[in-house]
């Protein structure tokens, strides 16, 4: 019987590095997912008109007013970059901020 293919050290090497490299990759993305999830499960629905997710200067505005208690539609869509409201319109980011949050919903 042939034993199992063994590369040389290097190539063990760019292996390990490359699995590191995904694992890290994925325990950033992670909670920005759950973050996501969470806001989603509250009906607030911003994720859908934004990229980027954890890179959107609107979006961790909007999450830093609601830590802040601020619930109003209108007032959390103020700091959104208008380039996404010209995109989307104002009515449907506002829409998109009408959630539900009460203390029993949030884990953050």
């Amino acid at each position: 019987m042939r034993g199992s293919f063994v590369p040389d050290g290097i190539l063990q090497q760019i292996s390990q590095l490359a699995r590191q490299c995904r694992r890290l990759t994925k325990n950033r993305v992670r909670p920005e997912q759950q973050l996501d999830n969470q806001l989603q499960r509250c009906n607030i629905r911003f994720s859908n008109y934004v990229s980027g997710q954890g890179n959107n200067v609107s979006l961790r505005k909007i999450i830093r007013a609601i830590i802040g208690g601020e619930r109003d539609p209108v007032a959390l869509g103020r700091p959104v970059h208008g380039r996404t409201k010209n995109r989307h319109g104002v009515q449907a980011v506002t829409g998109s901020l009408d959630g539900v949050i009460n203390s029993t919903d949030v884990d953050w």
